[in-house]
């Protein structure tokens, strides 16, 4: 991802060595616990002040600033270091995700393959949307003088979907997106009850869209991905004549 005057740092492989953190939205303050480890990060850190597009990502943990509930990607352009506090000053800006992932290849989720003698591939977390949710209803159509009306007491939908999406980005330009989808312990249950009053002048078919239902979903913050799928239920009506 990073380009040639570009790396990243993630403030967990070091947060052991830390006395104290402050982040704000334009600096990181890093206060070290020993000399130490202190001399060690001035010297590797302070490439940063060599040239003017010199810059890193600093990734902070999870909780690692004290406010943020995700892993929080930083831009830092230059570094101030006080040698007796042991603490370093990071002009640091707040970014995200999308802004300073501009090439990656990302995968998510994992849907096992049907060939058990393919080798496992390295994915660190399946991941499935549940599709589990009840929705009785009554939906009611008056055509050609015929009043149709047909009522579920007990519908719903059980099960998951797993899924695995693969998205490939070069210079913040997308090149390529996938997606694999397989339904696990996957069902549905439908109690219907049709009653039909009046008389029909011709045959007629319709098509009614009843609800749609939003189900749960899956994000990976900073605007990677969002899925947020619906369930949509419709009924149709075909009738041509009464014996």
């Amino acid at each position: 991802m990073p380009g040639e005057a570009e790396n990243i740092l993630s403030m967990e492989k070091f947060y052991p060595l830390l006395k104290s953190v402050n982040c704000t939205q334009d600096r990181i303050t890093l206060a070290f616990k020993d000399d130490k480890a202190f001399a060690y990060a001035q010297k590797v850190w302070d490439w940063v002040n060599g040239a003017d597009d010199h810059a890193f990502v600093m990734v902070a943990g999870l909780g690692d600033c004290g406010w943020n509930s995700h892993r929080q990607p930083f831009t830092v352009t230059s570094i101030a270091y006080d040698e007796g506090l042991n603490t370093a000053r990071l002009t640091a800006k707040l970014t995200d995700w999308r802004t300073i992932a501009h090439t990656y290849d990302l995968t998510v989720g994992h849907v096992p393959p049907t060939d058990s003698r393919l080798p496992a591939r390295d994915l660190s977390k399946n991941l499935a949307l549940d599709i589990s949710t009840s929705f009785p209803f009554t939906v009611k159509i008056e055509e050609n003088g015929l009043t149709s009306e047909l009522e579920c007491s007990e519908c719903g939908t059980t099960g998951k979907i797993n899924f695995e999406l693969k998205i490939s980005t070069k210079l913040a330009v997308p090149t390529g997106a996938s997606i694999i989808i397989s339904p696990n312990s996957v069902s549905a249950k439908a109690e219907l009850k049709l009653t039909e009053s009046g008389e029909l002048s011709k045959e007629f078919s319709k098509e009614k869209n009843i609800l749609t239902l939003p189900l749960d979903s899956i994000t990976i913050p900073g605007g990677i991905v969002n899925i947020g799928p619906n369930l949509d239920i419709a009924v149709g009506f075909e009738i041509s004549s009464f014996e």
